[in-house]
């Protein structure tokens, strides 16, 4: 027998696209015409149906303005809640006023139907909380409100349909993810669209980025202008005449390179002399300071690729052209991904090596090499901001003309004296480095702790334990002796400032300002720019993607994070300070260290690392023979 909830997916969209034709709508271009969905509308109708028949059911939906995907998705709102079996469909709004608009343009939407089509409501169905249908299904109105505790998504409620428009603009994300566990998870006709113009990074680009990466339940979908066939100049019209020149400017060459790469499509001259007659009208913006700040917002509400849709209005750190090469590298790059396992004590650290992106702490692309010079430097969590909540570490390799990224730690769940574990872990690791810290915050208790561990392993306290106290081998004297000289190659970084006169004036690490700040991060973007730092990191990338200067203030945009990059930027200033200078007198240029010789991986024999992992093994071999002596076996 036939389940009421099994549906023909081709079939239902037949049904729909016969609902849409006799639907009227009063167009702002045509006035009031029947609706036609043009080629944006269409799209993302494939992509939604496509999911539906994978058996996916939740979709994000980006795009940019006035493409009428709203209209769409309340007209598919009515006839699948009205039209599915036991639905409990939601629509969300950002505050009331869009609820009554929308409420206003749907009614007449709906009272435009003649009577074959119409949906039957139930008596009194129709008002300010929503649709009641006559078979039993509803659609409730909800607000999510754009500051916190201003709307209306309450707990006690439960959905499995739900349909939220202009997410970005929802003022109180804590109060949309508790929203989120009301939606029915296995409802078979379940279904939640999540659509919305960017705005930059904020709940948005959170649930965004989840759709892309949780690619087997969720489709994250992106309708962009160039799918409207409205948005563009005929050939021989004035308007293309003025605006449609045929040399396309170094950013239109890039932007057309991405779309032709990611969706196989060319934007046109047609469409590209509407597009700068909206960016700049004046047609002028090389001479006109004003036209760039006008390009920015129009780029932002008509993005030409998805990354672009997260760009917000205002000055970004670092231009895009820059990180987009960058981003299109390190994707490429593998890693080793490993997990840090720590317990009460600092001998109880071990460190697995896990093939899960999503679980890994620390992401290594370059092993050490014995005639490597490296900087460690530590952003701790909630250091110069709140909005920084995670420890974050990174190792560079230096060269007199480079820096070179090779592993980064990043994680928020772990206390400052593990931070300083894994620290001098990385250091004794890397080997010959200078470790810098942010002391903001919780960084004095990281180097506090740093300061009492090397004093331990220096005292020998930090070394496995002997199989006979009283009688060492030669094994064992040489690894206690290689773990104390280990840390003989590690160097703290002493902060100077610039205008200092003399020898004196040096402090140990680094006790960020507003205006420090700005200085490291500036040099930091200078050697990225310059392309004399290899960031092989997409996460920190994608950080680096999000921060905005505002005059002499450098941070995050809405919700992202700048952990990775802050380090990056610590990393760059001892750099600079310490290392550079000694580099360059010995012309250990990046060309000339790749020919002395092969990495060695591995080689530094007696290191922290070495002498954990080490142990942990010894003590499992202990283990498995205590176990096989007490059943009997022969070894």
């Amino acid at each position: 027998m036939k389940s009421k909830f099994s549906i023909d997916w081709d079939s239902f969209r037949e049904k729909f696209e016969d609902f849409l034709s006799r639907v009227e709508i009063n167009s702002k271009d045509e006035g009031r015409i029947p609706f036609e969905a043009y080629d944006a509308q269409r799209y993302a109708m494939d992509e939604v149906f496509e999911g539906l028949k994978k058996d996916i059911h939740f979709f994000v939906i980006g795009k940019g303005r006035q493409l009428g995907i709203s209209t769409l998705f309340e007209l598919f709102d009515v006839f699948y809640c009205g039209a599915v079996p036991d639905m409990q469909g939601c629509m969300i709004f950002q505050d009331q006023d869009t609820r009554d608009d929308h409420r206003v343009k749907l009614v007449e939407m709906m009272d435009s139907l003649p009577p074959s089509h119409q949906l039957p409501l139930a008596k009194g169905g129709n008002n300010r909380g929503g649709f009641r249908f006559a078979n039993g299904n509803r659609i409730n109105y909800l607000i999510a409100g754009t500051k916190r505790g201003q709307g209306s998504l309450g707990v006690g409620r439960a959905y499995n349909y739900c349909h939220a428009m202009e997410v970005a603009l929802y003022g109180d994300p804590d109060a949309f993810e508790t929203f989120r566990q009301a939606l029915s998870e296995i409802f078979p006709l379940r279904l939640t669209v999540l659509e919305s113009t960017a705005r930059g990074y904020n709940l948005f680009y959170d649930l965004f980025e989840e759709a892309v990466a949780d690619d087997l339940v969720k489709r994250a979908i992106f309708v962009t202008w160039w799918r409207k066939r409205t948005y563009s100049y005929a050939k021989n019209s004035a308007l293309f005449k003025r605006y449609g020149w045929p040399e396309l400017s170094a950013e239109e060459k890039d932007a057309a390179a991405k779309v032709k790469e990611l969706y196989d499509y060319t934007i046109t001259l047609q469409q590209w002399a509407w597009y700068r007659h909206l960016a700049d009208p004046r047609a002028q913006a090389d001479a006109d300071p004003e036209a760039s700040d006008r390009r920015e917002v129009i780029q932002q509400e008509h993005p030409h690729y998805s990354e672009m849709m997260w760009r917000s209005t205002g000055s970004p750190f670092i231009p895009g052209q820059f990180l987009t090469a960058a981003l299109a590298r390190a994707s490429k790059i593998a890693f080793k991904g490993y997990r840090y396992y720590l317990g009460d004590d600092v001998l109880a650290t071990r460190i697995d090596q896990i093939g899960f992106a999503n679980r890994t702490q620390l992401r290594v692309w370059q092993e050490p090499v014995s005639n490597g010079v490296y900087i460690v430097a530590c952003d701790p969590a909630y250091g110069l901001s709140d909005d920084g909540d995670g420890f974050c570490i990174q190792v560079v390799r230096c060269y007199a003309d480079k820096m070179v990224q090779v592993a980064e730690f990043n994680d928020r769940s772990i206390q400052a004296y593990q931070c300083a574990w894994v620290m001098l872990h990385l250091c004794a690791w890397y080997g010959n480095c200078r470790y810098i810290i942010e002391l903001n915050g919780p960084g004095e208790a990281v180097w506090t702790e740093l300061r009492n561990l090397k004093r331990q392993a220096e005292g020998g306290r930090l070394a496995p334990p002997r199989n006979d106290p009283r009688n060492p081998t030669q094994e064992e004297l040489e690894r206690e002796s290689g773990i104390r000289n280990a840390y003989g190659l590690i160097r703290q970084y002493l902060y100077h400032r610039a205008d200092s006169l003399g020898g004196g004036g040096y402090n140990y690490h680094m006790k960020t300002s507003e205006q420090v700040k700005f200085t490291f991060m500036t040099q930091f973007a200078d050697r990225f720019m310059l392309d004399e730092f290899e960031i092989n990191s997409v996460p920190a990338l994608k950080e680096i993607q999000s921060l905005k200067k505002d005059g002499r203030y450098i941070a995050a945009d809405g919700r992202a994070k700048d952990d990775r990059p802050m380090a990056l930027g610590l990393a760059t200033r001892a750099y600079i300070d310490s290392e550079r200078p000694a580099l360059v007198s010995a012309n250990r240029t990046f060309a000339s260290e790749q020919a002395i010789a092969a990495q060695t991986g591995n080689s530094l024999v007696a290191t922290y690392m070495s002498s954990i992992v080490a142990q942990h093994v010894r003590q499992r071999q202990q283990t498995r023979r205590r176990a096989q002596r007490s059943i009997g076996w022969k070894w």
